[in-house]
């Protein structure tokens, strides 16, 4: 829990105001999203069941921060009238900051949970060229069978 408590006390002294501590995150300002990204490796490492997911967090942390951003003027707008838990939170820039960071792993871990419309499903994904140094990947909207016989179709547990 190192990461907890070091990056929300570094970002108070950057920023007093807690909104604007959220419109640098949706801006895409790396000190927060890096911050959020290893807080999500710390977390994620411990529990053998999302440990995977502890060691991709930097893979798939690019959806994760899209996603996010979308969402912050409606967590926001959503806190001024008392709903959700931001409302509780945007007192301080360390308590905004906290929930930040425990929402960065929510959201990571809700990308492979099927119970939510965006999760997702890791079992149709393949990548094409393992070789190369950008892996492309796609779903079964292409001829899985012709690039089978070149031999360059991997599956993400193994070859097909």
């Amino acid at each position: 829990m190192k990461a907890k408590k070091l990056y929300p006390d570094l970002w108070v002294k950057k920023w007093n105001e807690p909104l604007a501590f959220l419109e640098a995150f949706a801006t895409g300002n790396y000190l927060i999203l890096g911050g959020c990204r290893d807080f999500a490796k710390e977390i994620l490492s411990r529990d053998p069941s999302w440990k995977w997911l502890g060691e991709r967090v930097d893979d798939f942390g690019s959806l994760v921060e899209e996603k996010m951003r979308k969402k912050v003027q409606k967590w926001i707008w959503r806190s001024y009238f008392g709903v959700g838990a931001l409302s509780n939170r945007l007192c301080s820039t360390e308590m905004t900051a906290k929930w930040l960071m425990d929402r960065y792993v929510n959201e990571l871990k809700n990308l492979f949970d099927k119970r939510y419309k965006d999760a997702l499903d890791i079992q149709k994904v393949y990548v094409l060229g393992l070789e190369e140094f950008h892996a492309v990947a796609a779903t079964t909207a292409w001829d899985i069978d012709s690039v089978e016989e070149s031999g360059e179709l991997y599956h993400i547990g193994g070859e097909v």
